[in-house]
């Protein structure tokens, strides 16, 4: 085989390994222009590996600590990108004594006809800072990411704090976090509202959205629970939700002190508050006190660990009791096997419950994944007044908590 032979069946199989999905290791200083050579490559073979569209309508920044982070989160950039076409950039920061810094390119490919072969093609960049500070990281990321088109942060990681996250902030349109995640603090909701707030005044007032998958989860109970006051579906008025004296939420507890099994909660109490213009009084672990005008509003926390482990951290069901004894209580609860909320009303805790005329409640089984979750995320750019109440009211609970506790 002569020299160009040889260098020609190189070519077509790092060009048939870039499109299949497996990463190539390149030149931290010549990233662009491997993907170039490759993109270059992948479109004059069209003939072998069939016709391939390069697409990308957004970047996503996916930032990760994990061990397995180069195959747990490709895998689901890989998911992710058949849905949203992207530039997909995962980011991996962990500790290490020997300081390191690589990258590796792929692309992301799905067939959109299986008699022609054609591609529609994403990229992949993937870049691994070992022992090194954020600012080395986000020195070879950010220069990555393609001007004009929305910049999505998804920060997988399980802490999110200042120094880490700061340095994205600037090229950063969106930023996903999840409270359920977090294990580096007690008050997870007052790391992200330090953060942004850092910013803000870095920036002199610019924008940047902030939204949590958890907060996603827990539409769940809110649509529920709103639903349970809908004169039209529910048992009661809206004018009852005036009445309320307590309401008792009982969660899928863990084991450990400050995680974030308890913030779905958290972010529920803070929603439900801010509806209703409750006024904070006071928390501990179990109970969390409100004025409504004239009138005193317990919160009563719960937590079992009676549940699956997928289900830790999510509300396992609740009860709102009112201050008028004739109003039945409102109940709304999960049934094992069934993705929804059953609601029921009953009137003393002697009498049987009796069901609510029936309201579906549901999502689908997919809407509550990961995955599904993100793909929301990622359709909008839009700021939620709604979930920033709630986090500046639980940042506020979960403060009293962490001293009392």
């Amino acid at each position: 085989m002569t020299a160009t032979n040889q260098l020609s069946k190189e070519k077509k199989e790092g060009t048939e390994a870039f499109l299949s999905g497996k990463l190539a290791q390149v030149d931290i200083a010549k990233i662009e222009k491997e993907l170039q050579t490759l993109w270059q490559s992948a479109s004059d073979s069209g003939e072998v590996t069939g016709s391939v569209t390069r697409a990308c309508a957004i970047n996503l920044i996916l930032y990760s600590e994990d061990a397995d982070a180069e195959t747990v989160a490709g895998d689901v950039l890989d998911d992710i990108t058949t849905r949203h076409p992207c530039r997909a950039i995962l980011a991996i920061s962990r500790q290490s004594a020997t300081p390191s810094l690589e990258a590796w390119v792929s692309a992301r490919c799905h067939i959109t006809d299986s008699k022609s072969g054609k591609q529609i093609c994403c990229e992949q960049i993937t870049v691994r800072s070992e022992g090194n500070g954020p600012e080395e990281l986000t020195s070879v990321v950010l220069p990555l990411v393609i001007s004009d088109l929305p910049v999505f942060l998804w920060w997988r990681a399980k802490k999110v704090d200042f120094a880490s996250v700061r340095p994205f902030l600037s090229y950063v349109d969106e930023l996903i976090v999840d409270s359920a995640k977090d294990e580096g603090s007690c008050n997870f909701f007052a790391d992200v509202i330090h953060i942004i707030g850092a910013y803000l005044e870095e920036k002199h007032g610019a924008q940047i959205v902030v939204s949590d998958l958890n907060w996603r989860r827990s539409l769940l109970w809110r649509e529920a629970l709103a639903l349970s006051f809908d004169e039209q579906h529910g048992h009661l008025s809206v004018d009852a939700l005036k009445d309320v004296k307590s309401v008792e939420i009982n969660y899928v507890a863990g084991k450990s002190e400050c995680n974030g099994h308890l913030n779905q909660t958290l972010l529920f109490i803070g929603w439900l508050a801010n509806k209703l213009d409750w006024q904070f009084k006071s928390a501990s672990k179990s109970v969390v006190h409100f004025s409504a005008g004239k009138n005193k509003v317990e919160v009563n926390i719960k937590g079992t660990v009676d549940a699956d482990a997928s289900h830790i951290g999510n509300i396992a069901s609740l009860e709102v009791f009112f201050n008028d004894a004739s109003s039945p209580s409102v109940v709304l609860q999960q049934t094992s096997g069934a993705p929804g909320v059953q609601m029921f009303a009953t009137k003393t805790a002697k009498t049987a419950a009796s069901p609510v005329p029936q309201q579906d409640f549901r999502f689908k089984v997919n809407q509550a994944t990961e995955l599904r979750l993100i793909d929301l995320e990622l359709e909008t750019i839009d700021r939620d007044p709604t979930l920033e109440s709630a986090f500046r009211m639980a940042a506020v609970i979960a403060d009293q908590i962490i001293v009392k506790a």
